[in-house]
């Protein structure tokens, strides 16, 4: 199954410094469950405008971890018809990552973006695009079994009087 992670997400997970808590459960699941990590290429164009050096080494490092869309579908007329005006670049960019789902190129993207994921209500996309929290909670639900749930060993004794 092939994952597609907005950019917001890809920040969160290489950051140095924690912003999301969940990001590690999230990579979890997609881990456990043999999920194949995508960014799109325009989420990594955004990526290398930060200017901070560091930054840039840091993705240098760690974005051959994920696999890039190595081709950007090109968009329909009837699904730019059913899209609100592009206002920015980042419009655009999320509109381009909602129809790579919308083509079925991936099968989820996540995102924190709450515009995003209402707008992806318009395409019936919503159960494809998920936030964070969503997505484990899904991951949670369709397998208890690769939860390890923490507890004490309960052990029954017998009381002699």
């Amino acid at each position: 199954m092939k994952v597609l992670l907005d950019t917001n997400i890809i920040i969160h997970r290489e950051n140095t410094k924690v912003s999301n808590y969940g990001i590690g459960l999230l990579f979890y699941w997609l881990d456990k469950l043999n999920y194949e990590k995508c960014i799109h290429p325009y989420s990594e164009q955004e990526l290398r405008k930060f200017k901070d050096n560091n930054m840039q080494s840091l993705y240098n490092a760690k974005l051959p971890a994920y696999t890039t869309l190595q081709t950007i579908a090109k968009q329909s007329d009837d699904f730019r018809s059913k899209l609100p005006e592009e206002k920015s670049q980042n419009d655009k960019i999320d509109n381009q990552l909602l129809y790579e789902v919308y083509c079925n190129r991936v099968d989820i993207l996540i995102t924190e973006d709450k515009n995003l994921r209402k707008r992806s209500k318009q395409f019936s996309l919503r159960p494809r695009v998920l936030s964070i929290n969503d997505f484990i909670s899904k991951c949670t639900a369709e397998n208890p079994n690769l939860i390890s749930y923490k507890m004490l060993a309960v052990k029954k004794i017998f009381w002699k009087c």
